[in-house]
């Protein structure tokens, strides 16, 4: 199997729809159907968003690490 280069570089920067939620980078919140609104701890955004920016993608342990922890 082959994963995929991640960079923060590839983060959306407009909403990104999520089923019927919605991801706001703007903001870094997830807001559910109901209007619910939760604010993403930063790695957990960034985590998210790079999951998001990559459907149907194979995203390895390592390329996520060397994504989100650089160095």
């Amino acid at each position: 199997m082959r994963g995929v280069f991640l960079s923060v570089v590839d983060l959306p920067r407009e909403p990104t729809w999520l089923g019927e939620a919605v991801l706001e980078p703007a903001r870094a919140l997830l807001r559910a159907p109901d209007g619910t609104e939760t604010t993403l701890r930063p790695k957990t955004f960034e985590l998210l968003a790079l999951l998001l920016a990559h459907p149907g993608e194979l995203v390895t342990r390592a390329a996520l690490l060397d994504a989100l922890w650089p160095g």
